[in-house]
């Protein structure tokens, strides 16, 4: 075999044993690029070993170099809590307490919504036999008052009830109402009084024969962020001996309200001549 001859086949032998090396080689370059250890390459779990990884719940399986995660071995107890522990760490809550969810921005707030805004605070006020005042007759007032505190702009379910027993014979009529920021409150009236919250205004009767009557009122009305000051307001044609009544307010930062239908003052003409009392309208 010439010179020529035998330097091409050299370099055949050459260029065929790099073409092997970069084929071995690739494969490892491609995987050192998206991960963390050389034995999980062909595991189905890598992305999720991965994820591990990169949250810091495991290390690997060979200290000091782990590059290695040992994907097929058993996990002993000892390393069972070492992934526990870190684990634990990344939700910062290894005092028991987990830090805010993922969607938190910061500990203030979720989603870009401030921390009060899944909140849904409740208010509640009532009064017994031995506490409730007596209604006279003709004369409104204030049963009961709730302060409410709400945390943004929403809704708030306003439920009432009220019960009576007439001090007379003479059978009675009784209203409530609620009302909303009134000051004083509880003194507009007449059939359907014009301060009070759209749907809470109802008129109930203590027969001459019964001696006890109850009226209850359920609405949802909007409400302002803030301070706001809610009243239960009753009112009777006869002495009533007030038996118990109740306020109880839901705040909700999301829902709707559609208003009540407006009343008309006429559409209860026949109880006119028992309040005995000219419309203040």
């Amino acid at each position: 075999m010439d010179t020529h001859a035998r330097k091409g086949l050299r370099w055949t032998r050459l260029l065929l044993a790099l073409a092997v090396l970069f084929a071995v080689s690739a494969p490892i370059a491609v995987f050192a690029a998206g991960g963390h250890f050389t034995d999980d390459d062909t595991s189905a779990f890598e992305s999720h070993i991965n994820w591990m990884a990169d949250a810091g719940i495991t290390l690997g399986c060979n200290p000091p170099a782990n590059d290695l995660y040992c994907p097929d071995d058993n996990v002993t107890r000892g390393q069972m809590a070492a992934f526990m522990h870190r684990f634990a760490q990344y939700l910062d809550a290894e005092d028991g307490t987990p830090a805010e969810a993922d969607h938190a921005a910061d500990a203030d707030t979720l989603d870009g919504e401030s921390a009060t805004y899944y909140t849904n605070p409740a208010w509640g006020v009532a009064c017994d036999a031995g506490s409730c005042s007596d209604l006279a007759m003709n004369t409104p007032l204030q049963m009961l008052e709730i302060p409410v505190t709400a945390p943004m702009d929403g809704y708030v379910t306003v439920a009432s009830n009220y019960s009576g027993t007439s001090a007379s014979a003479t059978a009675a009529y009784f209203q409530i109402w609620a009302e909303v920021d009134t000051s004083p409150g509880c003194t507009s009236w007449f059939l359907v009084p014009g301060e009070s919250v759209p749907g809470t205004w109802g008129v109930g009767s203590i027969a001459a024969d019964i001696d006890f009557g109850n009226l209850a009122t359920t609405v949802v009305t909007a409400v302002g962020a803030g301070d706001h000051t809610l009243r239960l307001c009753a009112i009777a044609t006869q002495a009533v001996t007030s038996y118990q009544g109740s306020l109880a307010i839901t705040f909700s930062a999301g829902g709707s309200a559609t208003p009540a239908a407006s009343l008309d003052a006429a559409d209860y003409s026949y109880l006119e001549d028992a309040f005995a009392v000219e419309s203040s309208n």
